[in-house]
């Protein structure tokens, strides 16, 4: 069982984790699964899915948090899914907000 941490402790704890700075080059050789999708696509459908990231990331910076509506990474994944490309919403997301290995 966790042992409990006074405010002190806590707050001693999460210093230490802030001062200790992840790397911002890619961890992993590999690329992301958004990214090896896209390799396997034409130039015409390629453009379509970088145009779409696109709007996805455009939408998220002007839609409020919590509407799940329209374009998004959820969608996206649902898309390339139903179509041959299977991927799971988070890793979208993830691509999206540049936080996966690629970083694109």
């Amino acid at each position: 069982m966790a042992q409990k941490r006074s405010a002190s402790q806590r707050q001693n704890v999460l210093a230490d984790a802030l001062r200790n700075t992840p790397d911002d080059s890619v961890t992993s050789g590999s690329k992301c699964a958004v990214e090896r999708i896209r390799e396997q696509m034409n130039e015409e459908t390629r453009a379509l899915l970088n145009q779409r990231i696109e709007d996805v990331r455009e939408r998220r910076q002007i839609i409020a948090h919590g509407r799940t509506g329209g374009v998004n990474a959820s969608w996206l994944a649902r898309v390339l899914t139903d179509n041959g490309y299977p991927v799971s919403a988070l890793t979208v997301q993830k691509h999206i907000g540049k936080r996966c290995r690629c970083g694109d």
